[in-house]
């Protein structure tokens, strides 16, 4: 924290801001600006990168942010390469899950924000494939089970999903190599427009 640069015993400044509510601790070594005193606002999807990482957003927090689900997600979610965890924090809870080191990089975009911050976000896509990879219960074994996934249970628009990228996903099922997301591929091959395949 630059903020404390100038004193020569750090930890009793962050003591005393922590006491004055100028502060919150997020975890342990990690600070945070109340709202009165942050230059920038809050970025949850930010924050969800430095909580934990390497991680980027992605999930039902991903959908949500590229308005692909109705509802407001409660908790950030995040994958990770490293061990599944989740912090409970004073700006919400932050769950990270497991995925392949090998498939972490793809399908993922560095978001800017004012100020010259970032934070790693995946695509609808990959967001898709990574919630069928970890749900371990979850059984795709036909079009229509697939169909119902989407939008019954996420409720998804049937344009959102028009809208995706069908060789990004071919791309992203051939990191993933499993049969669940080898199904939601083939299911959105065959509703995207053949022009937005090309």
């Amino acid at each position: 924290m630059s903020v404390l640069e100038e004193y020569s015993h750090p930890r009793d400044r962050i003591t005393r801001l922590l006491e004055q509510g100028v502060i919150l601790q997020i975890r342990r070594g990690l600070y945070i600006f109340a709202e009165p005193f942050a230059k920038h606002p809050l970025s949850r999807e930010l924050l969800a990168n430095l909580v934990h990482g390497p991680s980027y957003v992605s999930m039902e927090s991903a959908l949500e942010y590229h308005a692909m689900i109705p509802e407001q997600t409660m908790a950030m979610t995040s994958a990770s390469f490293s061990r599944g965890r989740s912090f409970e924090t004073p700006v919400g809870l932050f769950i990270y899950r497991r995925v392949p080191e090998r498939v972490f990089s793809i399908g993922v975009d560095r978001v800017e924000i004012p100020g010259g911050r970032s934070f790693l976000m995946a695509r609808p896509e990959k967001a898709l494939a990574d919630m069928v990879h970890i749900d371990r219960g979850l059984e795709l074994r036909s079009f229509r089970a697939v169909e119902e996934y989407l939008y019954d249970n996420l409720r998804i628009d049937p344009a959102s999903i028009e809208a995706l990228d069908a060789s990004l996903m071919e791309s992203i099922t051939a990191a993933y190599g499993t049969g669940r997301t080898g199904k939601l591929a083939a299911f959105l091959a065959r509703c995207i427009p053949e022009a937005a395949q090309v």
